[in-house]
């Protein structure tokens, strides 16, 4: 009989780290690409708001950004510093302009279009007042 062993297996994972001057001088903050987990939480959250009658449409491109920086938004040991819940609190402390800027990278290491991008950047609220 064959014994299992558990594996250790490195992820190579992309990250990057972006200077964040809203919120102060030398501020920054590392992003890394969906483990499998984040990316599972991250798909259940949208999925969660989007039958949440109270969320809009119009919230829904600052709710999809804020959701991808709290599932990738690292510390320096590669753990989150946040989770999937702190997008509320994310949404009541950060500019939107920040949350699409910081957002905007988020989506693009996890391979979404800029197609769907801007589909969801159109429904924000600061671009329907535009209209």
């Amino acid at each position: 009989m064959a014994v299992l062993k558990s594996l250790s297996v490195k992820q190579n994972l992309k990250i990057k780290v972006i200077d964040i001057p809203e919120i102060a001088e030398g501020a920054q903050i590392m992003l890394r690409e969906f483990t499998a987990k984040a990316a599972s939480d991250f798909n259940k959250y949208m999925m969660d708001s989007k039958k949440d009658l109270s969320t809009t449409p119009q919230t829904q491109g600052l709710r999809f950004y804020s959701a991808l920086i709290c599932s990738t938004a690292i510390d320096e040991d590669g753990k989150l510093i946040s989770s999937i819940e702190d997008v509320d609190s994310l949404l009541s402390f950060w500019d939107e302009k920040l949350i699409f800027r910081i957002g905007d990278i988020a989506a693009e290491i996890n391979g979404f279009t800029q197609t769907k991008k801007e589909e969801i950047k159109k429904d924000s609220p600061r671009n329907r007042r535009k209209q």
